[in-house]
Protein backbone atom coordinates (compact mmCIF):
# COMPACT_ATOMS: atom_id res chain seq x y z
CA UNK A 1 0.00 0.00 0.00
CA UNK A 2 2.69 2.54 1.24
CA UNK A 3 4.45 2.01 -2.59
CA UNK A 4 1.59 3.01 -4.38
CA UNK A 5 1.76 6.53 -1.42
CA UNK A 6 5.21 6.43 -2.65
CA UNK A 7 4.51 6.19 -6.46
CA UNK A 8 2.46 9.16 -6.54
CA UNK A 9 4.25 11.64 -4.35
CA UNK A 10 7.04 10.90 -7.13
CA UNK A 11 4.43 11.49 -9.83
CA UNK A 12 3.41 14.89 -8.00
CA UNK A 13 7.41 15.95 -7.74
CA UNK A 14 8.04 14.84 -11.32
CA UNK A 15 5.20 17.35 -12.42
CA UNK A 16 6.86 19.70 -10.17
CA UNK A 17 10.07 19.32 -11.69
CA UNK A 18 8.75 19.87 -15.12
CA UNK A 19 6.73 22.81 -13.88
CA UNK A 20 10.02 24.24 -12.39
CA UNK A 21 12.17 23.49 -15.42
CA UNK A 22 9.30 24.79 -17.52
CA UNK A 23 9.45 28.17 -15.86
CA UNK A 24 12.91 28.76 -15.69
CA UNK A 25 13.12 28.29 -19.89
CA UNK A 26 10.07 30.61 -20.26
CA UNK A 27 10.77 33.48 -18.05
CA UNK A 28 14.75 33.66 -19.00
CA UNK A 29 13.88 36.60 -21.01
CA UNK A 30 10.54 37.76 -20.31
CA UNK A 31 9.30 41.24 -18.86
CA UNK A 32 9.54 42.33 -15.18
CA UNK A 33 5.53 41.92 -15.24
CA UNK A 34 5.28 38.65 -16.48
CA UNK A 35 7.83 37.56 -13.78
CA UNK A 36 6.22 39.95 -10.94
CA UNK A 37 2.61 37.90 -11.32
CA UNK A 38 3.94 34.41 -11.48
CA UNK A 39 5.95 35.09 -8.19
CA UNK A 40 2.86 36.65 -6.72
CA UNK A 41 1.15 33.47 -7.59
CA UNK A 42 4.00 31.42 -6.25
CA UNK A 43 3.88 33.29 -2.89
CA UNK A 44 -0.34 32.77 -2.61
CA UNK A 45 1.21 29.23 -2.86
CA UNK A 46 4.07 29.28 -0.32
CA UNK A 47 1.37 31.05 1.57
CA UNK A 48 -1.22 28.13 1.08
CA UNK A 49 1.99 25.84 2.42
CA UNK A 50 2.83 27.99 5.50
CA UNK A 51 -1.15 28.07 6.06
CA UNK A 52 -1.28 23.99 6.22
CA UNK A 53 1.82 23.32 7.80
CA UNK A 54 0.54 26.18 10.96
CA UNK A 55 -2.87 24.11 10.80
CA UNK A 56 -1.40 20.93 11.35
CA UNK A 57 0.62 22.38 14.31
CA UNK A 58 -2.46 23.75 15.73
CA UNK A 59 -4.68 21.02 15.63
CA UNK A 60 -2.30 18.05 14.53
CA UNK A 61 -3.72 14.21 16.18
CA UNK A 62 -0.57 13.05 15.92
CA UNK A 63 2.64 14.13 17.74
CA UNK A 64 5.08 12.59 14.29
CA UNK A 65 2.78 15.24 12.12
CA UNK A 66 2.77 17.84 14.51
CA UNK A 67 6.91 17.38 14.97
CA UNK A 68 7.39 17.47 10.97
CA UNK A 69 5.34 19.75 10.40
CA UNK A 70 7.19 22.44 12.83
CA UNK A 71 10.87 21.25 11.74
CA UNK A 72 8.97 22.38 8.14
CA UNK A 73 7.88 25.48 9.47
CA UNK A 74 10.86 26.91 11.45
CA UNK A 75 13.25 26.06 8.36
CA UNK A 76 10.85 28.39 5.94
CA UNK A 77 10.76 30.88 8.54
CA UNK A 78 14.95 30.49 8.58
CA UNK A 79 15.76 30.71 5.42
CA UNK A 80 13.28 33.64 4.42
CA UNK A 81 14.80 35.55 7.21
CA UNK A 82 18.43 35.00 6.21
CA UNK A 83 18.10 35.74 3.00
CA UNK A 84 16.09 39.20 3.64
CA UNK A 85 18.32 39.83 6.76
CA UNK A 86 21.85 38.50 6.31
CA UNK A 87 22.88 37.41 2.95
CA UNK A 88 22.59 41.06 1.71
CA UNK A 89 24.69 42.48 4.43
CA UNK A 90 27.45 39.29 3.61
CA UNK A 91 27.65 41.30 -0.08
CA UNK A 92 29.81 44.06 -0.11
CA UNK A 93 30.34 45.55 -3.53
CA UNK A 94 29.50 48.50 -2.97
CA UNK A 95 26.35 48.48 -5.03
CA UNK A 96 23.14 47.72 -2.89
CA UNK A 97 21.12 46.31 -6.33
CA UNK A 98 23.70 44.06 -7.15
CA UNK A 99 24.53 42.74 -3.72
CA UNK A 100 20.93 42.07 -3.53
CA UNK A 101 20.79 40.01 -6.57
CA UNK A 102 23.72 37.99 -5.71
CA UNK A 103 22.71 37.23 -2.66
CA UNK A 104 19.51 36.27 -4.28
CA UNK A 105 21.16 33.88 -6.44
CA UNK A 106 23.23 32.57 -4.09
CA UNK A 107 20.45 31.58 -2.31
CA UNK A 108 18.71 30.28 -5.19
CA UNK A 109 21.38 28.17 -5.92
CA UNK A 110 21.49 26.60 -1.97
CA UNK A 111 17.45 26.20 -2.14
CA UNK A 112 17.86 23.93 -5.54
CA UNK A 113 21.36 21.99 -3.83
CA UNK A 114 18.86 21.71 -0.54
CA UNK A 115 15.95 19.96 -2.88
CA UNK A 116 18.60 17.53 -4.14
CA UNK A 117 19.72 16.44 -0.61
CA UNK A 118 15.97 16.67 0.13
CA UNK A 119 14.89 14.16 -2.64
CA UNK A 120 18.23 11.85 -1.77
CA UNK A 121 16.85 11.66 1.39
CA UNK A 122 13.11 11.23 0.86
CA UNK A 123 14.61 8.24 -1.40
CA UNK A 124 16.33 6.62 1.68
CA UNK A 125 13.55 6.94 4.13
CA UNK A 126 11.01 5.48 1.51
CA UNK A 127 13.47 2.69 1.14
CA UNK A 128 13.89 1.89 4.50
CA UNK A 129 10.18 2.16 4.53
CA UNK A 130 9.46 -0.77 1.69
CA UNK A 131 12.29 -2.75 3.45
CA UNK A 132 10.33 -2.75 6.81
CA UNK A 133 6.76 -3.54 5.55
CA UNK A 134 8.10 -6.33 3.48
CA UNK A 135 9.87 -7.97 6.41
CA UNK A 136 6.61 -7.06 8.73
CA UNK A 137 5.15 -10.23 10.01
CA UNK A 138 1.88 -9.75 10.69
CA UNK A 139 2.21 -13.64 12.09
CA UNK A 140 4.11 -12.18 15.04
CA UNK A 141 1.74 -9.68 16.35
CA UNK A 142 -1.00 -11.30 18.29
CA UNK A 143 -3.50 -9.54 19.69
Amino acid sequence: MEQEIFAAKLGELKKQQDEFMGCLDRFQSADTDSIDQYLRHLNDEYQQNTDFLENSIREGRSPAIVALSEAQLTYYRHMRDILKDKLPECMDSGNREQDLAEAVSLYAEYAIDFASQAIRHALMVSLKAIDLQNSYDPSNNII
